[in-house]
C-alpha cells in the first residue's frame, strides 16, 4: 500500500521520527512514520494478530531490525530498560519480520501476537517494541577520511512503541494531588491506584491574574465543548494568551508522578490564573486556581 492511498484511508496520528546526516550543517535525509504509537491488547483473547505500519517519506530505502525490551518510567517520566523475568510480556510475543527493508514512499506491516506459555498474574503486563534502523549501502556508519581532516556524522533512528497486554479486571483510577507552575511549564502531579496505566488528556490555559475573570473562564470552558468547525464559526473574543493541550504521558500504576506541560515562549514571574479541564483516563477533571511563578534563581 503507498502512502498516499494510507494517508487518505485512515485518520490516525502519525508520530514521526527523522534521520540526519551531518557535514557543515543539518540536512535532512528522511523521514519515518508508525501507526498506531501503541497497543492496548486484552489477554483474555489470546492469540489474535496486531500490526504496526511503518511509512518511509524519505528519499531512499530504509532497512528496519524490531527488537523487543522490558521496561518502565523513572521519577522523570524516562523509559528504563529492565532485566526480564521468566513472566516478562517480551518472552511471550511473537513479531514477523524481524527486519525489513521498506521503500521510499511506500509502507510495510510489522505483525505481533502474544502467546503466554504460562499464567500471566491478574493486571497490565507492558513491553517496549523497538524499530532500530540499520545502515545501508546508501547510508553506512559514522566515518572519517583523514585526507583533508574531514568528518561526517550520520546518526541512525530507533523507535519505540508500548504494548500494554492486559489480564483480567483493569483499574485505570487515579488523582491529582498538586499543580504547579514555573516559567517554562505547568506540572501536575498524579496519582495512579489502580492497576492499568493512566493518561492526562484534555486542555488548560493561562491568564495573568490582572487580566483574568470568571467571566473569561466561564467563556473558555463553554468554548471547549464545540466542534472544531463550530470553534472556527465563533472563535474566543479575548483567548486566553497561554493555552495548549495537555500532556498524554503514562503514568504507570501505583506510582504518583509529575507530569510536565511545556509553556510555548514561556511566562514572566508573576501571578497568574489556571483553568484546565480534561480526563484523568476515565475520570473527569476540573481546575480553577490562582498560581504564583516566583523569580528564576541563577
Amino acid at each position: 500500500m503507498t502512502i498516499r492511498r494510507f494517508l487518505a484511508l485512515s485518520g490516525i496520528a502519525f508520530c514521526f521520527f527523522c534521520y540526519s546526516a551531518l557535514l557543515f550543517g543539518n540536512t535532512l535525509k528522511g523521514q519515518v512514520g508508525i501507526s498506531p504509537q501503541n497497543f492496548i491488547v486484552d489477554l483474555d483473547s489470546p492469540g489474535k494478530v496486531h500490526a504496526y505500519r511503518l511509512m518511509n517519506m524519505g528519499q531512499s530505502p530504509v532497512r528496519i531490525k524490531v527488537d523487543l525490551m522490558s521496561f518502565e518510567l523513572n521519577e522523570n517520566n524516562r523509559v528504563v530498560p529492565t532485566v526480564p523475568t521468566e513472566a516478562s510480556l517480551e518472552n511471550w510475543i511473537i513479531v514477523n519480520p524481524l527486519e525489513l527493508t521498506i521503500p521510499p514512499g511506500d509502507s510495510q506491516v510489522v505483525r505481533f501476537s502474544i502467546r503466554p506459555a504460562i499464567e500471566l498474574s491478574d493486571g497490565e503486563h507492558r513491553a517496549a517494541i523497538i524499530f532500530q534502523q540499520l545502515p545501508t549501502t546508501e547510508e553506512e556508519l559514522p566515518s572519517a577520511s583523514s585526507g583533508e581532516a574531514s568528518m561526517v556524522f550520520k546518526s541512525l533512528f530507533r523507535l519505540q512503541s508500548a504494548i500494554y497486554a492486559t489480564v483480567g479486571h483493569i483499574e485505570r483510577t487515579g488523582y491529582h494531588h498538586d499543580v504547579r507552575l514555573s516559567e517554562d511549564s505547568l506540572w501536575v502531579q498524579v496519582e495512579n491506584t489502580g492497576n492499568g496505566h493512566i493518561r492526562l488528556s484534555g486542555d488548560w490555559a493561562l491568564w495573568p491574574s490582572s487580566q483574568y475573570n470568571a467571566t473569561q473562564g466561564n467563556q473558555w470552558l463553554n468554548w471547549l465543548e464545540l466542534t472544531n468547525s463550530e470553534r472556527q464559526a465563533n472563535p474566543l473574543t479575548s483567548p486566553p494568551e497561554h493555552h495548549g493541550r495537555l500532556s498524554a504521558n503514562p503514568v504507570m500504576p501505583y506510582t504518583k508522578r509529575w507530569l510536565r506541560i511545556p509553556i510555548p515562549g514561556g511566562i514572566q514571574p508573576g501571578r497568574y490564573h489556571l483553568e484546565l479541564k480534561g480526563q484523568l483516563s476515565e475520570s473527569p477533571i476540573q481546575l480553577s486556581t490562582p498560581l504564583h511563578v516566583g523569580p528564576a534563581v541563577r
